[in-house]
């Protein structure tokens, strides 16, 4: 047996004695009533008004948290988890600190129902927000693992990931995981950025032992998901930059973006789209440890750097916001046209 095999092993004995051990939380069942929500309480969830803070996870903790996404990403589909799975999933929330809900939010007459990990107010140390939509999802559409891993830095990613969510019926996103601790706080509390990467370990997207990294890549081994990442820049007119930048994570463009470039330009012909490497050499995410996972695991990994004007207006208009959830890519572009 693999050191990994024991400490997984190890964790779920821990999460057996904290169900058999604390006997009054083991009675709270969180996801068998629903919450009815909103999406501005969902935001709060994901991003609580309290100070945030960086304090890495004891490595059980890690694989008790790379557990409970990946339980609750398989049963989505069926919507539904029996009595042992949601003791289970009680017991590794309550291993890792996070808080774990079933939601149903009200939108445009519709109810879509999802599942929420999510960090304490009072208690924020970066270990990332997960929420997992319910139900079917578009059939022409691939199943995608859409992130935020520098939200509040990039400024409103967060709340667009949530909205490209729960958009409509036809939505293909399968799950929305968002950083929630600055991506330059550190362990003294200050918000420096260092110029060493490593030297940043709230970075979800360049600490590959982040919370939201190791659990990306537990999800990318087990499900054949397409990762998205949001990213922001800022933009220069006078440099001549795009609205939009798409990147496959490497110097060579993969066909799922070279497939997104294409859509994006045409839904959205007011937004210049630049390609990395092929009319840019910006803002490819080549050190992105996610990007890393998805091509170890064989999954497709898109790479969007979004201008701060271009978001504020995917937020504030639905309407443009659909069209560029129509680009996303689609079920046709399989993990083959990654590789």
């Amino acid at each position: 047996m693999t050191k990994s095999m024991l400490c997984a092993a190890l964790v779920l004995a821990l999460a057996a004695c904290a169900e058999g051990c604390a006997h009054e939380r083991a009675r709270v069942d969180p996801l068998a009533e629903a919450h009815a929500t909103n999406l501005a309480e969902l935001e709060r969830w994901a991003w609580p008004d309290h100070d945030d803070a960086w304090r890495p996870l004891a490595e059980h903790q890690l694989i008790a948290l790379e557990q409970l996404v990946c339980l609750l990403i398989a049963e989505a589909e069926r919507a539904r988890l029996s009595r042992s799975q949601r003791r289970q999933a009680a017991s590794l929330a309550a291993l890792v600190g996070v808080e774990l809900r079933l939601a149903t939010l009200a939108i445009d007459g519709r109810s879509v129902r999802v599942w929420v990990v999510s960090e304490p107010a009072d208690d924020r140390r970066g270990r990332g927000t997960y929420v997992i939509r319910l139900g079917p999802l578009a059939p022409a559409h691939a199943e995608l693992l859409l992130q935020a891993p520098h939200d509040r830095f990039d400024k409103r990613t967060g709340a667009l990931a949530l909205r490209l969510l729960v958009e409509d019926d036809a939505s293909s996103v399968r799950a929305v995981f968002i950083n929630s601790a600055h991506r330059y706080r550190q362990l003294d509390g200050s918000k420096e950025p260092r110029k060493r990467a490593d030297a940043n370990p709230a970075d979800a997207a360049h600490n590959p032992e982040h919370p939201l990294a190791r659990t990306t890549a537990r999800v990318l081994e087990q499900r054949e998901l397409v990762l998205v990442q949001l990213h922001g820049f800022a933009r220069s007119a006078e440099a001549g930059d795009p609205d939009l930048i798409v990147s496959s994570g490497v110097v060579q463009p993969s066909r799922v973006s070279a497939a997104m470039v294409e859509r994006l330009r045409t839904v959205l012909p007011e937004h210049p789209c630049g390609h990395h490497g092929i009319d840019t050499e910006r803002l490819g995410g080549h050190h992105n440890v996610q990007g890393h996972a998805a091509r170890a695991a064989l999954r497709c990994f898109v790479h969007l750097e979004l201008s701060e004007e271009l978001r504020e207006q995917l937020i504030e208009d639905r309407e443009l916001r659909r069209r560029f959830a129509s680009a996303l890519p689609s079920a046709a572009e399989d993990s083959r046209g990654c590789r």
